[in-house]
């Protein structure tokens, strides 16, 4: 039987979102997300999350969305109890996650919708070099060092960890990581605009938990007719 995902999705997007979500196709994605542009709060994408870590750095204040390497450590059978890579990492154990940078004057985070990353969670961080792979407390030690770049990372489980859509014809499961990483950047942007002087990165780590997940974010039987609305609005030109 074929795979009912995306198939809710209107005429002429259906392939849009099945390139951006399985893909990462640049040339879906980069729209979705400067479509959020303004010109007072710059809203960027850049694929490479090394490229993005640094050129947020040149900014007072910019978003840049990207996607960050993650690995599966129960299923690749080349991770150390250290989290060293020591063997090479099979592709389907090899996946990326749609994150944001986030700078704002001298505050640097990073939005990760699913939250913190533990130690022997399923999925870790891989490094740069992509020989060590890092739960989230590790990682920001290996940003700071190797970088040399202070970020602060989410201590707690983010509002995608928490979803449970419904297998309804949009995406598939924990796959909304993108729409997540929109929405929350949508509604930084709105707060920004009403509190210019606040920081939108302490707005953004105060969202992305399961306590504001319903407050924020759509609930889990809405989120699927959420991201179409978010497509439509975008791709589907008047």
């Amino acid at each position: 039987m074929a795979s009912r995902e995306f198939s809710k999705y209107s005429r002429g997007t259906k392939s849009k979102v099945s390139r951006m979500v399985d893909k990462d196709d640049i040339r879906e994605v980069k729209p979705f997300y400067e479509n959020l542009n303004t010109a007072n709060l710059p809203v960027k994408y850049i694929p490479n999350f090394w490229d993005a870590l640094i050129q947020a750095q040149t900014h007072n204040i910019i978003i840049i969305s990207t996607k960050i390497d993650i690995v599966n450590q129960e299923t690749c059978g080349c991770i150390d109890a250290n989290k060293n890579i020591i063997a090479k990492i099979p592709k389907t154990s090899l996946s990326s996650h749609a994150v944001s940078v986030i700078k704002d004057r001298n505050h640097l985070y990073l939005f990760d919708p699913n939250g913190v990353t533990l130690h022997d969670d399923t999925w870790l961080y891989l490094n740069k070099d992509k020989n060590k792979a890092h739960y989230s407390e590790n990682f920001k030690l290996y940003i700071q060092n190797y970088f040399n770049i202070n970020i602060t990372l989410p201590k707690e489980r983010g509002v995608q960890f928490y979803c449970e859509a419904p297998d309804t014809g949009f995406i598939h499961k924990q796959g909304y990581c993108m729409f997540y990483n929109y929405i929350g950047i949508a509604k930084a942007i709105q707060f920004k605009k009403k509190n210019k002087q606040k920081y939108i990165t302490t707005f953004l780590k105060n969202i992305n938990n399961k306590k504001n997940k319903a407050r924020y974010f759509p609930s889990d039987k809405d989120v699927g007719n959420t991201t179409k609305t978010i497509i439509d609005e975008i791709f589907i030109k008047p």
